[in-house]
């Protein structure tokens, strides 16, 4: 078993975002048909995770790289399915979205590029 050593810290609107709006959004909101490809894990993990993550303090979010990827995926395809429906169905607006994207994409190439 390898050791996770990388962790991102969120807090605020980026916490918020990806813990209740895209969280719900993938597992409640719009049909994937193959789950774990998509997302990067299954179905029943992504939830599993998204449980502990809501326990969390509000407005404050904790993963790992593995974590990291899976809520960038979530995240890219919320925003490519919801389209202009995106602030509408999440309060966020899709500019500060994509700011949210770039934070996971440098998180995760900085984590795979330690390995």
């Amino acid at each position: 078993m390898t050791e996770n050593l990388h962790r991102l810290e969120l807090s605020g609107e980026d916490a918020d975002l990806l813990v209740q709006n895209v969280v719900n959004e993938v597992l409640n909101g719009f049909r994937i048909d193959d789950f774990e490809a998509c997302v990067a894990v299954s179905r029943d993990e992504f939830r599993s995770w998204a449980l502990g993550w809501r326990e969390q303090s509000k407005g404050e979010l904790a993963i790992d790289d593995r974590q990291a990827i899976a809520l960038r995926r979530a995240l890219a395809l919320t925003l490519q399915e919801l389209g202009s429906e995106f602030q509408t169905r999440t309060g966020v607006d899709s500019d500060e979205a994509y700011k949210t994207l770039a934070k996971l994409d440098q998180f995760v190439a900085a984590a795979q590029g330690g390995r």
